[in-house]
């Protein structure tokens, strides 16, 4: 047999992508944070954000979609209070990158115009949004011929999550959140810490960190709904709660600033947990 030369492109634009797209990730959620708390801990929490998630260890390991779309979601929360139009087009640069992001700006724009009694932001965040998301479906109309967003994919994902099959599901967030492999509480259990402040937080969270940590959770389901939570192989950790953690990070700082920063034991237990989880990522990073 003849010998096949298969030309392989070069490894280092996507890894200076990659780790460049999550860098600015992280620089937004900084600018984010800097809405509702100081300098000091804004610049804190987004290097939680980075280091002590998979932002680090998969997101920046590797061109997957995770970066770039943590990259204009957190670019879409910086802007989403003051320049909606500008903020939905961030968001539709999201929705071109993974389009179930969909579901955060329309958390976002929706629930800001419930509680200040104004179409204003579901309109503009809304017309910026659906920019991205008329774009996805002209480039799919182009390379494949038909007019849709799950372009080469096949129409497993969109059955799955169409299907009344509840256990599958059940089983996927399950495994999603404690799953030895790819669990988000096991490689990053600072969250775990967090959870019991998220009422608090709540109450205290502006209508923009409400209705972005909604789509979120939203956006998660849907995904776990329509594929398995491991999200494939090629490494370990997890990939797919990355999109809803940036989304949420808003209402897990105050969950921090509202209940954990004010309870000794409680500052404590999230100081050991923040250590443990960079110290995981960085194991796995640097080592794998």
């Amino acid at each position: 047999m003849p010998e096949v030369v298969i030309l392989v492109p070069p490894v280092a634009p996507a890894a200076i992508a990659s780790a460049l797209s999550v860098a600015l990730a992280m620089g937004f959620l900084a600018l984010t944070f800097r809405r509702f708390t100081g300098p000091r801990l804004a610049l804190g929490a987004a290097y939680l954000a980075g280091l002590g998630t998979t932002a680090w260890s998969v997101a920046a390991d590797a061109l997957w979609q995770h970066g770039p779309g943590m990259m204009w979601i957190a670019l879409g929360l910086v802007l989403c209070v003051d320049h909606l139009l500008s903020s939905g087009l961030a968001f539709g640069a999201a929705i071109l990158t993974r389009p179930h992001a969909a579901l955060i700006p329309a958390a976002t724009g929706l629930y800001q115009s419930i509680k200040q009694r104004s179409v204003r932001p579901a309109v503009w965040i809304g017309l910026g949004s659906a920019a991205g998301l008329a774009l996805l479906v002209v480039i799919n109309n182009a390379l494949f011929g038909e007019p849709s967003i799950s372009g080469g994919y096949p129409s497993t994902f969109r059955e799955q999550a169409l299907s009344f099959d509840v256990p599958h599901f059940l089983w996927n967030v399950l495994g999603a959140l404690f799953g030895p492999l790819h669990g988000l509480l096991i490689w990053s259990p600072f969250l775990i810490v967090l959870v019991p402040g998220l009422r608090a937080a709540w109450r205290a969270a502006p209508g923009w960190v409400r209705g972005a940590s909604l789509g979120g959770v939203l956006y998660l389901l849907l995904q776990l709904k329509a594929n398995r939570y491991s999200g494939g192989g090629g490494f370990a950790a997890y990939r797919y709660p990355l999109e809803a953690l940036t989304a949420a990070a808003p209402l897990l700082l105050l969950a921090y600033t509202e209940w954990v920063a004010k309870r000794p034991r409680a500052a404590r237990l999230f100081s050991f947990t923040v250590k443990a989880s960079i110290c995981i990522h960085a194991v796995y990073a640097v080592v794998f």
